[in-house]
């Protein structure tokens, strides 16, 4: 299959936008999301794929070659892929080189442009002159569109990848994680309209949780378990959140009230909004 480029290569790119100012120190850099229309069409198959068609569209007897990557066929994914890196460091006077620690990652020294493919979406970081050209040489290549581009001078605000926003101010860049997974967790955990509480592990805590040993059973574990995961593929995006989730992950097997205590706390300690939402 493609391969999928980290999360830190995303996170990267939007540091590089945020960071590289003018002497003056004004933001000059942007961020630009392109989303390409039936990408895997753009690629042709090495291997032979017969297709039965519906009846009436050919004499009987006979089927269909597939000459193009579909979707379903395994190696739809790997052959677009190729296509996107054959085309990408192809493109004249930008001098693209692969990452090498970094798949479907490329880099133009020339241009100062670094650009992303994940799947069907490319995500760029430079000037908006330079992405604009990038964006133009890859519509002559592929089915691709706009989705937004942020940063001075755009029109845009805000984007969104890999289920990430990313949003223009003015005077700074913002990111923001996954707004499902907070709600998902809230609903959950049965917090609606909750208020912000103390964080877990105080003298007071044993005092006011006195079955913080006693093991969870049934649905609670499941309930538990599956709340922690979301509350840590969300603190990947807040490092407010990082250290508590450490602390919940090691009730993950065995989980105790103490656990749970925790997870519900670290919940409204870091999203006092959650009346809000």
């Amino acid at each position: 299959t493609q391969n999928t480029p980290p999360l830190d290569a995303v996170r990267l790119m939007v540091s590089r936008a945020a960071t590289l100012t003018t002497p003056a120190g004004q933001h000059c850099r942007c961020l630009a999301v392109w989303d390409c229309s039936v990408a895997f069409y753009h690629a042709t198959l090495d291997e032979d794929i017969v297709a039965l068609p519906p009846a009436g569209l050919c004499p009987d007897g006979f089927a269909w070659q597939l000459k193009r990557a579909m979707n379903g066929t395994r190696k739809a994914s790997q052959a677009f892929g190729k296509v996107v890196k054959d085309e990408v460091l192809g493109m004249p006077g930008a001098d693209f080189v692969l990452v090498a620690v970094s798949p479907m990652t490329f880099y133009s020294l020339p241009l100062d442009v670094a650009l992303l493919v994940h799947g069907d979406d490319f995500f760029g970081e430079g000037t908006q002159d330079q992405l604009s050209r990038v964006g133009i040489y890859c519509d002559s290549k592929f089915r691709i569109n706009l989705i937004g581009m942020i940063g001075p001078g755009c029109n845009d605000t805000t984007l969104k990848i890999l289920k990430r926003e990313i949003s223009f101010h003015g005077d700074r860049f913002e990111w923001a994680g996954d707004p499902k997974h907070r709600t998902e967790l809230i609903e959950q955990l049965g917090l609606l309209g909750a208020k912000p509480a103390a964080t877990p592990g105080t003298k007071q805590t044993v005092d006011n949780l006195p079955s913080c040993e006693d093991i969870l059973c049934g649905e609670r574990v499941k309930t538990f378990q599956s709340g922690a995961g979301k509350h840590l593929y969300h603190s990947a995006d807040d490092p407010h959140v990082q250290f508590e989730m450490n602390m919940v992950m090691r009730g993950m097997a065995n989980p105790t009230e103490l656990d749970h205590a925790r997870l519900m706390r670290a919940r409204l300690l870091y999203h006092s909004d959650a009346a809000d939402e």
